[in-house]
């Protein structure tokens, strides 16, 4: 699926969307607000007129639409987990994308700037997938052409670009999370159909890699000699799950009639069903085009959830946000969650991820499909924070693509 390829859900009949799905954009980050300076970043001083990030700017709102601990935050050239990290890409081919990160321990969001997560400026310009794979401690980027992988420590190339091995057409990949196998930690790349259009584009098969980006196995949907021939092929959006390592939690429009379901990776070759019961049936207005967990809960990340985005449904309304949280009753539903005074309206939200430190918070991009975009922090009590925004990039065409979260 190309760039031209993309379009809104929400101009297309209903039954077209139910078919298919749409992808999300980015951009690398390259100078600050209208000064032309960088943005702030731990130990350092933001750009003229673009979001103060660091300690000396603002604070995220807490779950009461408050201010998040004053104290306690990172020190200048500290950079401790647990890590938001942003895509950011361009629409202008001359760019190469990369992966920003932020502190978010102590109640503080700080912008890092070491390690660099660009491979020396080698990556494309416009990539559409990112994960965070715990365990493996890399950076897993997604573009047409291939999956890189980056070594969370050093910056570094993990491993050759890994390009997807279908023999025929040029699959998207969709999103990327971690799956165990037996205790080794393994990445998988949920990847569209080759021959997607604008009229299509639902995620037809899996493949798995390990952590220096050799080929592990491949799972098609639908077919029967298949192990994952259960998963019909109108997935629309898969992530890790919060309750199990080896397990997918992801959401169709298919026979299940849930939108959220997990069901075991089938590494030994057998057959696998959709864990029943479903988590949870249709969100309460719009249709859901993603669906995010950072996976088992471990260090900050502490409930089990996911975050859900919708595309607003068929009539122009706003898109929202919504989180799940499990506490051992099963998953509740927060939101929806909207950011009308500081999103483009109606509101469209790119990506979103659970806050691993509250509950009642998440991150999330929204844009109006050109230039101006943010990354906001949202919280049930209805406080939106501004953390980042488009203009504060030098760049041409700034794209904020997608989210991820690094316990």
């Amino acid at each position: 699926m190309s760039r031209s390829r993309t379009v809104l859900l929400a101009s297309l009949p209903l039954a077209v969307v139910l078919a298919g799905c749409f992808h999300f954009d980015s951009l690398p980050p390259d100078g600050g607000g209208g000064g032309g300076g960088d943005l702030a970043s731990a130990g350092g001083d933001g750009g003229g007129g673009g979001p103060s990030t660091d300690g000396g700017g603002g604070k995220m709102g807490d779950g009461g639409g408050g201010k998040m601990g004053d104290g306690g935050g990172p020190q200048p050239g500290e950079c401790p987990r647990p890590w938001l990290l942003q895509l950011v890409g361009s629409a202008d081919s001359s760019y190469h994308a990369r992966v920003v990160h932020y502190s978010i321990a102590g109640g503080k969001l700080t912008r890092c700037d070491s390690p660099s997560f660009d491979l020396g400026g080698t990556l494309p310009s416009w990539p559409n997938a990112l994960a965070f794979i715990p365990g493996a401690e890399v950076i897993a980027i997604g573009d047409d052409g291939a999956t890189y992988l980056v070594d969370a420590a050093t910056g570094g190339p993990r491993g050759s670009p890994y390009k997807e091995s279908e023999p025929q057409g040029q699959p998207l990949p969709r999103d990327i999370f971690a799956l165990d196998d037996n205790g080794t930690t393994r990445i998988a790349i949920l990847y569209s159909d080759p021959y997607a259009t604008e009229l299509s584009g639902w995620a037809d098969h899996i493949e798995v890699i390990d952590d220096r980006a050799n080929k592990v196995v491949s799972w098609m949907f639908a077919p029967s000699q298949s192990p994952l021939h259960s998963i019909s092929l109108d997935v629309v959006a898969m992530t890790a799950s919060p309750y199990e390592a080896s397990q997918m939690l992801y959401r169709c429009f298919g026979d299940t009639n849930e939108e959220a379901i997990t069901i075991d990776a089938p590494f030994d070759g057998k057959p696998r069903l959709p864990n029943k019961p479903g988590l949870w049936g249709m969100l309460p207005g719009g249709v859901g085009v993603q669906i995010y967990s950072p996976g088992v809960p471990q260090g900050a990340w502490h409930t089990p959830g996911w975050v859900w985005t919708t595309n607003g449904g068929f009539n122009g309304d706003p898109a929202k946000v919504y989180r799940a949280n499990d506490s051992g009753a099963g998953p509740a539903l927060i939101g929806p969650l909207d950011c009308a005074a500081h999103c483009p309206q109606p509101s469209s939200f790119q990506h979103a991820v659970p806050d691993p430190t509250d509950d009642n918070a998440v991150f999330a991009m929204c844009d109006d499909g050109h230039d101006v975009a943010a990354l906001v922090r949202m919280t049930v009590a209805g406080a939106c924070d501004v953390l980042d925004e488009a203009k504060s990039y030098t760049l041409a065409h700034p794209r904020f693509q997608q989210l991820a979260i690094a316990p």
